[in-house]
């Protein structure tokens, strides 16, 4: 493995986000925005540090440490989310919807040898669309005193709604965290290298600049000893550290 294809990636975060500014009355709060793929519970800065952020190749969002090693045209990604030591709902369906909506669920590696033990009735953890929380409902465009449900599919819809659904909370207002230009499709072979204006998207292949390899989930190794002894190891060395 080379190392330039080791990388850290980090998930959205509070601290500077994108803001909309539209004119009077100014709009300044800070809001979950698309640029940041509609999170905002990553925390980027370090700890023990005084605002500090990672460089180099520990400096990139999840989306841009993708995005890298498909410009470098690996084969293979391993994501790995090393904040879980036991397997919960963060790395057996959150963080694959997240890596999913960027780089596809149909070349997830296991997606043609379906784990129904993991996942009764699916065999699979991806949803239609990240973040699910969102509404659904969007105001008609002909009638803003109509609502109709929001397109949610990556290439649009063919009732003629357009991807991503617009915005639906007022520019002079906080975005709604469950405003659905948030959500993101979780399509077959994702976002990253996909641009809409050079022609839909294919369900059965990679197009344009999409990702053409595999990718997996680091498995998480529960109670092993060797996890326990490396964490000790870990804390003995923050705490002397601190003392010098």
């Amino acid at each position: 493995m080379q190392s330039k294809n080791i990388l850290g990636g980090w998930f959205g975060e509070m601290v500077r986000n994108e803001l909309v500014k539209p004119g009077p009355p100014a709009f300044t709060q800070l809001e979950r925005t698309r640029e940041m793929r509609g999170e905002n519970l990553g925390y980027i800065v370090l700890h023990d540090t005084d605002g500090l952020m990672p460089e180099g190749e520990w400096g990139y969002r999840y989306w841009e440490a993708l995005d890298q090693l498909r410009k470098n045209k690996v084969k293979h990604i391993v994501v790995v989310f090393p904040q879980i030591m036991e397997n919960s709902v963060l790395n057996l369906v959150e963080v694959p919807n997240q890596i999913a909506k960027e780089i596809g669920y149909k070349n997830w590696l296991h997606f043609d040898k379906l784990d129904f033990d993991t996942y009764p009735q699916y065999g699979h953890p991806f949803a239609d669309y990240w973040g699910i929380w969102v509404s659904k409902s969007c105001a008609n465009p002909m009638d803003v005193n109509q609502s109709e449900q929001c397109c949610l599919t990556m290439g649009g819809c063919p009732t003629g709604q357009t991807y991503p659904p617009p915005r639906q909370t007022k520019l002079n207002e906080r975005r709604n965290d469950l405003d659905p230009s948030l959500a993101y499709d979780v399509s077959e072979f994702g976002h990253l290298g996909y641009k809409s204006e050079l022609g839909p998207p294919n369900l059965n292949q990679p197009i344009q600049n999409q990702y053409s390899g595999t990718w997996s989930m680091w498995q998480v190794s529960e109670d092993h000893h060797a996890l326990a002894k490396f964490l000790a190891d870990k804390v003995v060395q923050h705490i002397e550290s601190s003392q010098n």
